[in-house]
């Protein structure tokens, strides 16, 4: 203990460290250019991937995060009260940040390019920006209260609005039927909503809303296309008129569960 109390830790600039008081049980920010001396009840923690804190007996100081204009971020537990004008998550200053409340249990979206710290408790997943063609789609789906200020929030509600989607023939043809658009409606917890390649070419979830896994990408990790979804679906064995037992639904391939979605659209053409 008195040699963790002895050293000092310099963090520079695009640093951060977080300090665990032993006696007091809190565990403090410290933002570069600036040094610090630990003392005899204090050591050095990173997240432990749970939800706590475990001690990094390398006191090295984690790095900031980066964010270009190709990623976005999803911040778990951001600032509970963070205002507009604070930045992606809060204000910071060199040397000790006192503790904030966080909002335990949710998640911001943060588009880039930015940088920002991460205090005690929050932890950060870093994505690339959905890039779609035009005959590729995202499904989405509502979790919570949609930030309406988000980037991509106004395309969001056009494509809930969507009642037919737009889709390429087996034989890979462009596009022969426009999408019908009903009035924008509110956005509700756990509607699933399509993000069409027609309508935007890149994509960031506002907060409040996620992409679902797995019904956006294939078996290879490419997007699902329209016309590949088609083809699944031409390959599937149809349902005999004549049989009045019902059947279980077909096991789908690996890289076709984007295809339920897509029968829904095709039918309802």
């Amino acid at each position: 203990m008195g040699e963790r109390g002895s050293r000092k830790i310099p963090v520079t600039e695009r640093q951060f460290l977080w300090v665990q008081d032993d006696d007091k049980g809190e565990v403090i920010l410290h933002v570069g250019p600036t040094m610090v001396s630990p003392t005899a009840a204090d050591r050095v923690v990173v997240d432990d991937g749970e939800g706590g804190f475990r001690e990094d007996n390398s006191g090295r100081p984690q790095r900031m995060i980066e964010l270009s204009d190709s990623h976005y971020a999803v911040l778990y537990n951001p600032l509970a009260d963070k205002l507009e004008d604070e930045g992606p998550n809060g204000r910071f200053r060199p040397g000790r940040n006192e503790s904030r409340s966080l909002k335990n249990g949710t998640r911001h979206m943060i588009p880039g390019p930015c940088s920002f710290y991460l205090r005690p408790g929050q932890r950060v997943e870093v994505r690339d920006v959905h890039e779609l063609a035009s005959n590729q789609y995202l499904v989405v789906k509502v979790y919570g209260e949609v930030e309406q200020s988000a980037i991509y929030y106004d395309i969001t509600v056009r494509s809930a609005a969507i009642t037919t989607a737009t889709a390429e023939d087996v034989s890979g043809a462009s596009s022969t039927s426009e999408a019908e658009q009903a009035e924008p409606t509110e956005l509700t917890r756990g509607q699933l909503i399509v993000i069409r390649g027609l309508d935007t070419q890149f994509y960031i979830p506002p907060t409040g809303v996620d992409v679902v896994p797995d019904l956006s990408l294939d078996g290879r990790g490419k997007a699902m296309t329209a016309a590949a979804a088609r083809r699944i679906l031409a390959s599937l064995p149809s349902r005999s008129q004549a049989d009045p037992q019902p059947q279980s639904a077909p096991e789908l391939p690996a890289d076709g569960v984007a295809n339920l979605f897509m029968e829904q659209a095709l039918q309802a053409q």
